[in-house]
């Protein structure tokens, strides 16, 4: 779960914060994520390209393990926004994300997010060992981080795919 300028968690996240006065929460049971800062996932990558990971495949893993509510609950307050929360089922969600797909440019909530919210990104699968501790992330989740990918704006008719066509 990368996150960075323009990504499809804190821009998401906010956007829909802003647009609607509630946030749906996935399931009714809380899922964790370790997530990732866009130049955590750089510093790895370069990491990788250099020869300094012996391992082919690892797991990069973000330095804070959080709740997907509380991460939510943290972008939300950082974006100034105290929505209220509503618990769905798994199902919900997914319906959601597959009309979102149908409807939106980018969509609000894509189908392989609901799969991953739905079973949380806190480990990898298949499991694959960390890079070495000098590579491991270590930036937190911290509302500094939060704040420097929040987007301007909302969702809104240009959201939409009928509304980017008629543009054409």
């Amino acid at each position: 779960m990368i996150y960075g300028p323009g990504d499809h968690m804190v821009d998401h996240v906010t956007r829909a914060v802003r647009t609607i006065p509630f946030f749906w929460t996935v399931g009714f049971r809380e899922r964790a994520a370790r997530p990732v800062p866009v130049d955590d996932a750089v510093d790895v990558l370069m990491a990788a390209l250099e020869g300094r990971i012996p391992d082919p495949t690892v797991a990069v893993l973000g330095a804070d393990e959080v709740t997907l509510g509380e991460a939510i609950r943290r972008i939300a307050r950082v974006a100034g926004r105290r929505p209220a929360y509503i618990p769905m089922p798994v199902w919900t969600i997914r319906l959601l994300a597959r009309i979102a797909e149908q409807v939106m440019v980018v969509p609000l909530v894509a189908r392989a997010q609901a799969r991953m919210l739905a079973e949380g990104v806190s480990a990898s699968a298949p499991p694959a060992p960390e890079p070495p501790e000098d590579v491991r992330p270590r930036r937190p989740f911290s509302d500094e981080s939060i704040r420097a990918a929040l987007p301007e704006g909302r969702f809104g008719v240009a959201d939409l795919r009928v509304w980017s066509s008629r543009r054409r």
